[in-house]
Parts: structure tokens; sequence; C-alpha cells
């Protein structure tokens, strides 16, 4: 069993939690946030639903069953945290690639060298 299956066991409300209503500024942060994401690359955040959810203080965000659920904390954290976090669920959620694995290391060095080619360069190295 996995981490999150363990964590679910123990406490059940992990697995359906509570959605948090947020305040203008968070709102602000997270419309700037997928904004953001959408011209990373990805406009397909707009498809997504998004919620704000109370979770297990080490979960910053989720991918599942076609949503993106964020944690209050992310906002805490300031706006670099949510876009961070919401680009994650969204490699997630068009990858289908895990948390914590080589693949998805290497996906992000991959697209972070792939921006500096074409910022420096022009083109590919």
């Amino acid at each position: 069993a996995g981490v999150w299956s363990i964590l679910v066991a123990a406490e059940p409300a992990l697995d359906d939690p509570t959605e948090v209503k947020l305040s203008k500024i968070q709102q602000q942060q997270l419309t700037r946030a997928i904004e953001l994401v959408a011209r990373m690359g990805y406009p397909q955040v707009h498809e997504y639903p998004i919620s704000v959810v109370d979770f297990h203080k080490s979960t910053l965000g989720q991918y599942k069953n076609g949503k993106i659920m964020l944690s209050p904390q992310v906002f805490e954290q300031g706006t670099k945290q949510v876009v961070s976090t919401l680009f994650e669920e969204v490699l997630h959620a068009e990858t289908g690639l895990k948390d914590c694995t080589y693949e998805m290391q290497t996906r992000l060095f991959n697209m972070l060298v792939s921006m500096y080619e074409e910022h420096v360069f022009g083109e590919a190295c």
C-alpha cells in the first residue's frame, strides 16, 4: 500500500477533504496562478475544476478524478507556491507522472533547460 492509502486508513476524512472558501486576496492569487500556468504552455489549466481543501499538513496539492485540489498552505506561502503547486498538479494531470519519481524530475529539468535554450540561444543547444 502507498503512503496515501496508509494515511487514509488512519484518517478516513483525508480521502474527502473539506473545501475551504478563499479570501479576496487568495482568489486573486489563484487567478494569477492559473493565468501564469496557462502562459507557461498549459492553457488546459482552465479546463480543470480547482478547489482549495484542508489536507493532511504535508500535502500541498493533489490531482484526483479529473480535479485539482490545493491546500490553503500554498496561499500562505505566497503566489509563487500557488503557481508551482498548480503547475505540478497540471503536469500530473497531463502526463500521468507520479510524485517523487525520476521521470517527473527529468521532465521538470528538461522543461527548465528548454526555457533557457529558447531564452539564451533562441534555439535548441
